[in-house]
């Protein structure tokens, strides 16, 4: 089964290419173009495995499933390249503003955000579901009448950060 791309990933390729086309050979622009699609597919990968685990729970306690929103997997992708970056202090630093951002920019109402910080290890979707449904809060938010939801992985070495940004209208 192939790897469903979001179409943010495709918009970069198409750049990346048109910059390639003025001066790099046709190898050069597949070499670029297959590199960004398959990197678009392992990222893509871990945030729809988060959606799903949460889903499963959701639909264990007699929720509703929350269906993918791709303004908030990119607030919450940038967050987490923040976060491992160390530009942000703490983990929800700048809810705020993306949540303004949110509010904005995708008619959202009610706003809620669990981040999973891993230290050391492959990343994977059941650790940060574990460590959410282990903490009231997190476990709230998760559980909370959201309608819509958007994850953010990002991977660097062996640390990662899981971000999901829940929306209800």
């Amino acid at each position: 089964m192939m790897a469903e791309i979001p179409a943010e990933y495709i918009t970069r390729a198409s750049a990346a290419l048109y910059g390639a086309l003025g001066r790099g050979t046709m190898g050069d622009v597949l070499m670029i173009f297959w590199g960004l699609m398959l990197a678009a597919a392992s990222a893509a990968g871990p945030e729809r495995e988060v959606l799903e685990q949460v889903n499963a729970h959701r639909r264990a306690a007699g929720l509703a499933e929350l269906v993918w929103n791709a303004g908030a997997a990119e607030e919450a992708r940038r967050h987490c390249g923040r976060v491992l970056a160390g530009l942000a202090a703490e983990p929800h630093e700048g809810f705020g503003q993306r949540a303004g951002r949110l509010r904005r920019e995708e008619g959202a109402k009610q706003i809620g955000e669990n981040v999973f910080l891993q230290e050391n290890g492959a990343f994977r979707a059941a650790r940060a579901l574990e460590a959410w449904l282990a903490s009231e809060s997190h476990r709230r938010t998760l559980e909370g009448p959201y309608g819509q939801s958007g994850v953010g992985v990002v991977i660097r070495g062996r640390r990662a950060c899981a971000a999901q940004i829940f929306l209800g209208r």
